[in-house]
């Protein structure tokens, strides 16, 4: 399991949010605004695919915000290829920060040891 998604409560509409979030997404404010505004989707990523560092690094970020702000979140770890509308057991899929850290951190950790750091 690789795509990690995350949905951001309302709350995190405010514009302060919204500026700390796009600097660490890199998305527009206008696609932050509207996922918020919609209840879709503001971290949409496939963890292990493209550039593994940058993408841990951004969800790292995005949970350090998370937790500064007291903001509510649901994070979903779907299947390789899935997505929120074609996965058929989503709501087994829901993980809690910690485990996202947790599968960060031992990614981190096979990868140091497959290139020998």
């Amino acid at each position: 399991m690789s795509n990690i998604v995350i949905f951001l409560d309302q709350e995190a509409n405010r514009a302060d949010i919204v500026l700390r979030l796009q600097k660490v997404t890199q998305k527009s404010l206008s696609d932050i605004r509207s996922s918020l505004s919609n209840n879709t989707p503001v971290i949409e990523v496939e963890l292990f695919k493209g550039d593994y560092d940058s993408h841990a690094k951004m969800l790292r970020a995005v949970m350090s915000c998370m937790d500064e702000l007291s903001l509510g979140s649901r994070i979903y770890e779907l299947p390789e290829n899935e997505t929120m509308e074609t996965c058929a057991f989503v709501d087994k899929c829901e993980i809690t920060p910690t485990v996202l850290e947790n599968i960060l951190s031992e990614a981190d950790e096979e990868l140091d040891r497959q290139f020998g750091e």
